[in-house]
C-alpha cells in the first residue's frame, strides 16, 4: 500500500529502496539469488561492433497476459553455453522474474516510469545487469499485448 500511496501522490519510492537495489550484487553469483539493475551500461562497446554483438549466448523474451508471464527463449550461438553458464541465465532470469517490480505489467511500468534507462519510444526503456558470465541488457516495454521483457545474454571475455 505504501508504494501504491507514493506512487499515485508522485513520489515513488526512491531507487535505493527498491529490492533489486537495496539487496544489491554479490560478487559471486553463481546462483544468482540476487539481482542489481541499473541505468548504466558497462558494455556499450558490445553494441559499437555492429547489431547483434558477436558474443550474446542467448536472449529471452517475456510478455504478461494479464495472469502470468511467458518466456521463449533464443539461441544465438551454435555452441551450446558451458553448464556453468547456462545455469547462471537460468538462475538470474528466474531471480529476475521473482522481484516485485516484475510482479505484472503495471509494476514494470512503474519501474521504467521512475528508475528506467528512457528511449526515445515513451513505452520502451532499458536496464542493465552483470553475472560472473554475463553482461545484460534488459529491453523493457510497457505496451499491452506486446513482448514487454527482453533479456539479452553476452558473455563476458
Amino acid at each position: 500500500m505504501d508504494e501504491a500511496l507514493r506512487d499515485a501522490n508522485h513520489c515513488p519510492l526512491p531507487l535505493e529502496e527498491w529490492a533489486a537495489v537495496k539487496n544489491g550484487l554479490a560478487e559471486d553469483l553463481p546462483d544468482c539469488e540476487e539481482v542489481l539493475l541499473t541505468t548504466v551500461c558497462s558494455f556499450e562497446n558490445l553494441f559499437q561492433q555492429g547489431s547483434r554483438p558477436a558474443s550474446e549466448v542467448a536472449y529471452s523474451r517475456s510478455d504478461y497476459d494479464g495472469w502470468k508471464w511467458w518466456t521463449t527463449w533464443h539461441q544465438c550461438q551454435k555452441d551450446k553455453p558451458v553448464l556453468e553458464a547456462a545455469r547462471e541465465i537460468d538462475a538470474f532470469q528466474n531471480a529476475l522474474f521473482e522481484l516485485p517490480e516484475l510482479q505484472n505489467l503495471d509494476t514494470l511500468a512503474r519501474l521504467c516510469r521512475c528508475h528506467a534507462q528512457p528511449t526515445s519510444d515513451p513505452t520502451e526503456f532499458n536496464l542493465f545487469s552483470e553475472t560472473a558470465y554475463f553482461h545484460i541488457w534488459l529491453r523493457l516495454i510497457t505496451r499491452h499485448q506486446d513482448y514487454n521483457v527482453y533479456v539479452h545474454y553476452y558473455l563476458k571475455d
